[in-house]
């Protein structure tokens, strides 16, 4: 999985070469909660989705992500303060706080930022799955009851204020407040479109640690896709 993470740093580094200047992935990494299940790897479809069953019960996951900041967002909900931001290169990055366990989820990055308080990280599978690719079914929710963020439109400087929230920092453990459980499945293709089976949970995180202002992050009960978006 090693060579997956440097092939995927080198793609980064190679886009960033060939497109605008100031074109660059931003993200941050957060704490999910101990794993609550994983399924056994013989029931595992082979390739990438084979490392999920390194992880092990009560450990706890850290979510990685990455989305190209010059993402356009796209306007959603009454208010018009709901962005959505769709990066079918982006990615998604599960560890194994304790065993170093790590998997790719499939191509496809969303991020939500709604009413200056709310965040949404969730997969977005752009183009058809093959056997074994791994999605985030459903979304991750970051939700405080103070404005987070000055601006839903600026997505660098929104993750930039989220990662000093709830980050961390890519080299320790950092506990913050989950209410739920999240799910990552892999893909089973069939002739009606295929289906997801989930094979990992994780989450809440038993003693939060308090962050500023009280903020907690809501990890929402992740369901399942109700449908695969083409990649164009």
């Amino acid at each position: 999985v090693s060579e997956l993470r440097n092939q995927f740093m080198a793609a980064v580094a190679v886009a960033l070469l060939a497109g605008s200047a100031v074109a660059a992935p931003v993200g941050f990494t957060f704490n999910a909660g101990p794993v609550l299940f994983v399924e056994d790897a013989e029931a595992m479809p082979p390739g990438n989705a084979q490392n999920l069953a390194d992880f092990q019960l009560g450990e706890n996951v850290l979510v990685e992500f990455f989305i190209d900041d010059a993402t356009p967002g796209e306007v959603e909900g009454p208010d018009d303060t709901s962005v959505d931001y769709f990066d079918p290169f982006g990615q998604i990055i599960l560890r194994g706080a304790m065993s170093g366990a790590e998997v790719f989820l499939d191509d496809g990055v969303r991020v939500e930022l709604s009413n200056f308080d709310e965040f949404d990280l969730s997969s977005f599978p752009a183009g058809p799955l093959e056997l074994g690719d791994l999605v985030l079914a459903g979304d991750t929710d970051f939700s405080g009851v103070t404005d987070v963020f000055l601006d839903p439109f600026d997505l660098a400087g929104s993750l930039s204020l989220l990662d000093g929230v709830l980050g961390a920092g890519g080299s320790s453990v950092r506990s913050t407040a989950v209410n739920s459980t999240g799910i990552v499945a892999f893909f089973v293709p069939e002739e009606d479109g295929g289906f997801i089976i989930d094979a990992l949970e994780f989450g809440p995180v038993a003693t939060p640690v308090p962050v500023s202002a009280g903020l907690p992050l809501l990890l929402g009960a992740l369901g399942v896709f109700a449908f695969i978006r083409r990649r164009r």
